[in-house]
């Protein structure tokens, strides 16, 4: 890990793969640790991309635990973030997932 030589960017990188590590070995509590550490250091430096995979990482731990309108919440983060961008990939993900949501969630 970079902590040591204030490559900020290059440390909410790391943090948000931990995060993805964690929440595949389905450590949900350590996946939202790292996550909202990544987002922390993004909202830091402005970096809405950034910012964007951390909501939509938070909107998938938060939708595994259960809380759908968290994840919602989070989800819709992401989204309004990549269309104000013009991120198509954030967008795609964030609509997908979303749907997938609503889905679940008996919206539709």
């Amino acid at each position: 890990m970079r902590d040591g030589f204030g490559d900020r960017p290059g440390i909410a990188a790391d943090y948000h793969q931990f995060g993805i590590v964690a929440q595949l070995r389905g450590r949900l509590d350590e996946a939202e640790d790292w996550s909202a550490k990544a987002l922390a250091i993004e909202k830091e430096l402005g970096d809405r991309p950034g910012m964007a995979r951390a909501y939509h990482r938070l909107g998938m731990v938060a939708q595994l635990r259960g809380r759908l309108d968290e994840a919602q919440d989070w989800y819709t983060r992401s989204l309004a973030i990549g269309e104000e961008l013009g991120d198509r990939a954030t967008t795609a993900a964030a609509c997908v997932t979303s749907s997938a949501w609503s889905r679940k969630s008996g919206g539709g």
